[in-house]
């Protein structure tokens, strides 16, 4: 669209006439008719009225081939960066909830139905989640922005995945000094429960604050 066409569309949007537009830019009714038939353009003061008045910019009223203000190329580049950033934004957040739903999976099994089938599925879910956000979130592709990502989702990941694994290994240490030491029947529950969870929580912390020295 030329600037006159641009002009009265925005006039009109704004239900204004010619005469009212005049009044508000301070110049005469025929100088916004010669604006918009095309037979003159407004001085640098003027149209930079015109362009506080209806809030576009300079860029969007002069060039012909502009049809808003995001087509604009600096405002077209910024709206695509913030457009892939909030994808990536809500990427992440899909992919932990698959983290987290595995994780249930894995408490279900361990603590509710001792259902093998329950932690397979948790499993499954883990590799195949982590799979998704390494294809998604490539470093060759993103760069540092991805390294960004990386880093957000394994310090969240870590606390989502480590229990299970962190269990059974910690849990057959115990099995096995008990079945070697301890009298039988006897089972400190509460010891061995006790070291999981402060297994846990080192593993969890140590690598939580590991990437975020990398940050």
């Amino acid at each position: 669209m030329t600037f006159g066409e641009k002009l009265f569309q925005l006039r009109r949007q704004q239900g204004m006439s010619q005469e009212e537009l005049a009044d508000r830019l301070n110049v005469s009714r025929q100088a916004v008719s010669r604006w918009e038939l095309g037979t003159a353009l407004p001085d640098a003061p003027n149209l930079l009225n015109i362009s506080d008045f209806f809030g576009v910019t300079t860029d969007y009223l002069l060039h012909d081939e502009f049809d808003s203000d995001g087509d604009i190329p600096a405002v077209k580049s910024t709206k695509d960066a913030m457009e892939k950033e909030r994808n990536r934004q809500i990427g992440l957040l899909v992919i932990l909830l698959l983290q987290a739903m595995a994780c249930v999976f894995g408490l279900v099994a361990w603590f509710v139905v001792d259902f093998s089938l329950m932690a397979l599925y948790s499993i499954v879910i883990h590799a195949v989640s982590i799979f998704a956000f390494e294809r998604v979130y490539r470093k060759n592709r993103d760069g540092e922005r991805a390294d960004h990502y990386r880093r957000k989702f394994y310090q969240i990941a870590v606390w989502l995945i480590a229990y299970s694994p962190i269990r059974t290994v910690v849990g057959g240490i115990w099995a096995l000094c008990l079945w070697q030491f301890a009298p039988t029947g006897y089972y400190p529950a509460v010891l061995v429960e006790g070291s999981i969870l402060l297994v846990y929580l080192a593993v969890c912390l140590f690598v939580t604050l590991k990437l975020k020295e990398k940050a």
